[in-house]
């Protein structure tokens, strides 16, 4: 099994005669005092998100694509909220204390693609909840003597052109083996009939078939690669880890400059630039969080050890420079999110003549598994009270793991991310909009569609093969 991924402060002190009380200050690195001790950051949620831009037309405006796929979530320490617990508070001349701190480098770790394993119906929902939304965009060409030229560079065009070309023959393929792995569902169905002990002409049959499908996925895999090779030319793919911090509530996030000069002679203004950006905003759902992030969190760590407890909240990713609730939304993910949460402590205190034991215990997710604290009398006093035991279970360790089953789901799944009507691409365009430039919109869904269909074909041949044999 994983090794559980949990930040676990256990504290015990020794018989006292006084009273102690574990300190924690905010470190700052201007300050080497605070550094003295043990890390003890907040932690906070933040996002893997890719953002494809593609070319979808060629002309005076470079015309293109936006869209945006949440990949996952992460908990990580907050550079803005960063502790120390100074584990030498605990003792004095007359107590013994023992502080120990156990840290995961890289944090609690959740991502949409991985389930336990009966969960495989939830990877199929989080697919099909995060469909990308598609807009077009353009950028008005550079003018070298007054007049527009063509925005796009040679290449990009020589690219557009073989992409339409290729278009209807990856669907022609796709579309062959589709009907073919329907062909051989029908032969197995009389395979089974004869509890998959067919006669000489069931099993000529099924050959025949089998070796068609085999012969189409060949042809369809290699008209899909060629359009993925040259889908590579019309495409910049930008993956970020967003926010940077637990303050940040909305951001927009420009394609680099470099990128859009290898595209073509495009208009430097920022304001062109920004039409190809992309805005992403953070905030709560339901009342119970923060009412905002633009305010930073106020933290007094003399309380005692400070947490946060997540709170409901929302990541929308929009196009260009804003995105409110108004403004359609490219991608969203709702979930608990740890910077939107209000912060508790956890008083770590000795009484006299006790030991006491403090616990903070995190679940993989980032969220809070356990807290509390236990005061016991000290035995060499004699004393029996029984000790009171205070730890409150907050939330279950969700233990995941990625499986073969999952991953095939993710690919056979992967047409659903990118499938839009035909209205919707006439509505992201202009009304005047050719069939070229929605042709080219639909590039990637062709693509993937042909990839699924070839995927299930090669799981048919493998279940025909498996029950059949020559």
């Amino acid at each position: 099994m994983k090794p559980t991924n949990v930040l676990c402060v256990p504290l015990i002190l020794a018989i006292s005669g006084c009273s102690t009380s574990l300190t924690v200050v905010r470190y700052d690195e201007k300050t080497p005092s605070t550094a003295v001790g043990a890390p003890f950051p907040l932690m906070y949620t933040r996002y893997d998100v890719d953002i494809k831009r593609q070319v979808t037309g060629c002309g005076a405006e470079l015309k293109a694509k936006v869209t945006a796929e949440v990949k996952g979530s992460k908990s990580a320490p907050d550079p803005q909220q960063l502790f120390t617990l100074q584990t030498t508070s605990l003792s004095s001349a007359v107590k013994a204390s023992q502080v120990k701190a156990t840290y995961h480098p890289t944090g609690a770790v959740a991502t949409l693609n991985a389930s336990a394993d009966d969960k495989t119906g939830a990877v199929v929902a989080n697919v099909a909840s995060i469909a990308a939304k598609v807009v077009a965009i353009g950028a008005a060409a550079g003018a070298a003597g007054g007049a527009p030229t063509e925005a796009c560079s040679k290449e990009v065009l020589a690219a557009l052109s073989t992409a339409l070309k290729l278009k209807p023959e990856v669907d022609a393929a796709g579309k062959a083996v589709e009907s073919l792995t329907a062909q051989l569902a029908e032969v197995m169905k009389q395979v089974a009939a004869t509890g998959n002990n067919p006669d000489k002409a069931t099993k000529e049959e099924l050959a025949k078939v089998s070796k068609a499908l085999a012969d189409a996925v060949d042809a369809s895999d290699q008209k899909s690669a060629a359009l993925e090779k040259v889908l590579k030319t019309l495409t910049f793919t930008q993956s970020i880890t967003w926010p940077a911090n637990g303050d940040t509530e909305s951001e927009t996030v420009l394609m680099p400059q470099y990128a859009l000069d290898k595209w073509g002679t495009l208009d430097k203004n920022p304001n062109e630039r920004s039409k190809f950006g992309v805005t992403l905003s953070l905030k709560a759902v339901g009342g119970a969080g923060r009412h905002s992030l633009a305010v930073s969190q106020n933290v007094d760590p003399a309380l005692g050890v400070p947490y946060r407890a997540p709170s409901p909240g929302k990541l929308r990713i929009c196009a260009q420079d804003r995105c409110t609730e108004q403004d359609e939304a490219l991608a969203e993910s709702s979930g608990q999110v740890q910077q939107l949460g209000h912060v508790y402590y956890l008083p770590c205190t000795s009484r006299p003549f006790s030991s006491i034991a403090c616990t903070l215990e995190f679940a993989d997710t980032g969220e809070l598994k356990s807290a509390g604290s236990e005061n016991k009398a000290a035995t060499a006093e004699g004393l029996t009270t029984a000790a009171k035991d205070v730890l409150t279970q907050v939330a279950t360790i969700k233990e995941t793991k990625a499986t073969a089953a999952t991953k095939a789901l993710e690919a056979q799944n992967a047409a659903l991310k990118l499938q839009v009507d035909n209205a919707k691409l006439q509505a992201a365009l202009s009304p005047n909009a050719t069939q070229a430039e929605i042709d080219a919109l639909k590039l990637e869904t062709d693509l993937d569609t042909a990839k699924k269909a070839s995927l299930d074909a090669k799981a048919a041949l493998k279940e025909a093969q498996a029950k059949v044999q020559p």
